[in-house]
């Protein structure tokens, strides 16, 4: 993970066709994102527009323990309609 930053958005209903493109097609010849890449504030990352749910995390350590690594994440910012982060 290059930026050590990342975002996680969850679509909507309204969003399940065009979501179902996503991991189908390849970039070079084809829109395969197909919606809207919002630069995050906050992280180096981008999230999707028009999904109502967006997390915003912010990787901080890597402690490798054998054949897997564990990763240590930080919330950044939790976008969720009718949440009030506290």
């Amino acid at each position: 993970m290059e930026n050590r930053a990342f975002t996680i958005s969850t679509t909507s209903e309204a969003y399940l066709k065009q979501t179902d493109n996503f991991g189908t097609a390849g970039g070079r010849d084809e829109d395969k994102f197909c919606l809207t890449p919002v630069r995050s504030k906050l992280v180096p990352a981008p999230y999707v527009g028009e999904f109502p749910v967006v997390l915003e995390r912010k990787l901080l350590h890597n402690f490798d323990i054998g054949l897997h690594t564990l990763q240590e994440k930080s919330w950044i910012s939790k976008s969720v309609p009718g949440y009030q982060s506290r």
